[in-house]
């Protein structure tokens, strides 16, 4: 038998864990309310500087001598703190809303005896404004001195000040000069890119000529084309049989042009050409009688016709004369083209002079750039060494400056004030009180809220309460928009919980086969559907075939978190039988899901309990490792009852908090009564801090959980509680309570004595 003693130091611990945040509520408004009565009163704080009097030291001085001279000054400054001159200072160069007299009247200042220091003492209700004012006067004060002084050095800071504006201006004037070489160079890059511009737009002039002068040329070449012979000469013997006639036969791309051209192919040049190119004896007009020429009715068609007594010499002259007509032809027609010709070739010529001038130009313009940024180089090293010679007089000046006001530094801070953190009026017996007072009323809060709250809570109030073997818990860390968090954060500890389920799972298989399981709640809101949808994405990732069968016909969820239509789903399937049809593929590999449906039946209960569910399920079976089926409520409608019957084993989901101990009783009786098989429960919702995945959640170095968090995972919680509750600060007090490891070790204590009991 248990302890009685282990248990209920178990109860109080857990308690404690669970409620910690009623007793910080508590302990936070009784403090508050302490701190409030406190505050009706009005305390004065008062903030110390100290200041050190250094007199003028030579050689004659000894350390007596400079001990009085220190006393005699502190006495006189003590009385030149609260001069009009100081007070104005101050008010000046911090902005402040008050008169010299009324600042005066909050400070006091008052040598030490027989020492060199003097304090300087403001009262103000405010401990910031305190410390601010005392630091602020004795900054005034001390700057006041250094400017009495400082007059000595005043010679040698105004001629090595004549040296510095001297190099400034010699610095000015180099600038200037590299100022008037840049806009030179300005000029001459400008007048470099109108050369390069130029340049573009010859050469595009260029192009352009160029390509008229070949347009030109094509043209000459197609109208030396607009005759050609399309059939060369032939020979017909005549009907007499002494005759011989060769035809030949050209084409005109002009048919208006046929009767010129049958007076030009007939005309003496052609025919004293074809006597002279073949050596005939025959002169013209002898030839002309035996040429015959005519143009074909309604073509582009030109026949020319000889007669010889020899055919060859027929076909010939026939040919020759044709040939000589075609290039008289083709020098008439280019010769009004030749002047053209002649024009775009000089213009070509011009442009490419200018080409050769404007590339000329950029080549000096370019070498100007190189000499003016060569001059630009000389004068940068010059103004270099300027500003060098300029930043080393500055430092010798603010060097003299330094020694000047060390020399002439005869009272310097040595103590500046601090924040006050004490009133006159102390308040920390009322805040310890309040402090003492709201924890006792948050442990008893917590204890009464504890004892009315009769919800499951953790995996222990399963097992204890309710007598069934526990699969696993589910943080509540599930994103409302990423509600399937295995597939879209694999590496979160959910993700991880619902691979430990699915393992769970499978060890339970070993036994007794789970195909088709289903999945159901006492009430709704428990997220049973959320369950099973990361359950069977961790279990399809895991290499297995799985399908999930909506089988909530009233408030369906499973097309929402894969994404999918509806569909005609679980209803459609059971009427007609067409349920491998309707299987949806999802983002994750090997998971199918059989939707609900789009419209709710008239009979779900009855439809579900039907065997046409039973001959569904066998066969999405047959091409699944495992079936999930998403059902309705237990307590709230008799549907997952009717469904009972199909499957393997029934798992139940609690949500952490939520489902009442009376309800998951309830719930486990019914399906009991209709012969389920329970395989066990799944928690969801479960805190971080009750979750087994709890080291999942904390990515940060040991180093960083503190050094209480340590001592408690070595076994030493309850001295690290011990030393915490004697400090009485209620931060470590809260630390202490919230501590994620402590708690499981008493637990684990717990349960050892069980065991060995």
């Amino acid at each position: 038998m248990p302890n009685q003693d282990g248990v209920e130091l178990r109860w109080i611990f857990e308690v404690l864990r669970r409620r910690w945040w009623v007793i910080l509520c508590c302990t936070l408004v009784t403090t508050v309310a302490a701190f409030a009565f406190i505050s009706f009163q009005t305390p004065s704080y008062e903030a110390t500087a100290t200041l050190l009097i250094q007199p003028a030291q030579d050689a004659r001085s000894t350390e007596v001598n400079l001990l009085v001279a220190g006393e005699r000054l502190a006495l006189t400054y003590s009385q030149m703190l609260k001069s009009l001159p100081v007070m104005q200072r101050v008010i000046e160069q911090e902005n402040l809303q008050i008169s010299p007299n009324r600042l005066s009247s909050k400070i006091s200042a008052s040598p030490v005896p027989d020492t060199q220091l003097m304090r300087l003492t403001v009262s103000d209700t405010s401990p910031e404004q305190a410390a601010f004012l005392a630091n602020k006067v004795a900054q005034a004060f001390t700057a006041f001195i250094q400017d009495m002084n400082s007059e000595r050095y005043v010679t040698s800071l105004s001629s090595m000040q004549d040296k510095i504006d001297e190099l400034d201006t010699m610095i000015q004037d180099t600038q200037s000069s590299m100022n008037e070489y840049r806009a030179t160079k300005i000029e001459s890059q400008a007048d470099l890119s109108n050369q390069e511009s130029n340049l573009s737009e010859y050469r595009a002039e260029y192009q352009s000529f160029q390509r008229d002068y070949q347009d030109l040329q094509l043209t000459v070449s197609q109208l030396k084309e607009n005759v050609n012979v399309i059939e060369p000469a032939n020979a017909v013997e005549s009907d007499s049989g002494s005759f011989n006639t060769a035809t030949v036969t050209l084409f005109l791309t002009d048919d208006s042009l046929a009767p010129t051209y049958l007076r030009i192919l007939t005309g003496q040049p052609v025919l004293e050409e074809t006597i002279a190119l073949l050596g005939l004896t025959e002169t013209a007009v002898e030839l002309a009688n035996w040429v015959n020429v005519d143009s074909v009715f309604g073509t582009h068609l030109i026949r020319l016709q000889v007669k010889d007594v020899s055919a060859s010499q027929a076909i010939l002259v026939a040919d020759t004369m044709a040939w000589v007509f075609i290039d008289q032809i083709q020098e008439l027609v280019i010769e009004p083209y030749a002047n053209n010709l002649t024009n775009l070739e000089t213009q070509l010529s011009e442009l490419s002079g200018l080409i050769d001038r404007t590339q000329l130009d950029i080549e000096r313009l370019t070498l100007e750039n190189i000499q003016s940024e060569t001059e630009l180089e000389r004068l940068d090293n010059i103004l270099t060494e300027n500003r060098n010679d300029y930043r080393s007089l500055q430092q010798d000046y603010e060097q003299l400056r330094i020694t000047a006001t060390d020399e002439s530094e005869t009272v310097m801070l040595s103590e500046s004030a601090q924040v006050p953190t004490r009133a006159i009026q102390q308040g920390r017996l009322y805040l310890i009180i309040g402090a003492v007072l709201g924890l006792a009323v948050g442990g008893g809060l917590a204890f009464l809220l504890e004892y009315l709250d009769d919800t499951i809570k953790t995996l222990q109030d399963v097992t204890d309460s309710l007598g069934i073997d526990t699969l696993g818990s589910i943080p509540n860390t599930i994103d409302g928009d990423n509600e399937l968090v295995v597939a879209v954060q694999p590496r979160s500890p959910t993700a991880e919980s619902f691979r430990m389920l699915s393992t769970n799972l499978r060890f339970y298989s070993l036994d007794k086969s789970l195909r088709i399981l289903l999945v159901t709640s006492p009430e709704p809101g428990a997220g049973k559907s959320i369950t099973v949808a990361n359950l069977a994405a961790a279990i399809a990732m895991s290499g297995s075939k799985v399908t999930i069968v909506d089988a909530d016909l009233r408030r369906p969820r499973q097309h929402v978190i894969f994404e999918l239509k509806s569909g005609q789903g679980v209803t459609g399937s059971l009427l007609d039988g067409k349920w491998k049809e309707r299987l949806h593929d999802t983002q994750v590999e090997n998971l199918n899901v059989l939707t609900s449906g789009q419209k709710l039946p008239p009979n779900p209960t009855e439809l579900l309990g039907s065997h046409a569910m039973a001959e569904m399920l066998a066969d999405l079976s047959a091409d699944a490792d495992i079936i999930l089926i998403d059902s309705p409520p237990v307590l709230s409608i008799a549907d997952t009852a009717a469904l009972v019957s199909w499957v393997d084993g029934v798992v139940l989901v609690f949500q952490s908090g939520t489902t009442k101990l009376q309800s998951a009783q309830q719930a486990l009786s019914n399906l009991r009564q209709v012969g389920a098989n329970i395989v066990g429960a799944v928690l969801n919702s479960v805190p971080p801090k009750l979750s087994p995945y709890n080291y999942y959640q904390s990515e940060s170095p040991p180093e960083q959980e503190g050094i209480k968090g340590e001592q408690f995972r070595r076994g030493k919680g309850f001295n690290a509680a011990q030393g915490l509750l004697k400090n009485k600060k209620n931060r470590a007090l809260f630390e202490w309570f919230q501590n994620r490891e402590f708690f499981p070790s008493i637990r684990g204590w717990i349960q050892n004595r069980r065991e060995k009991a």
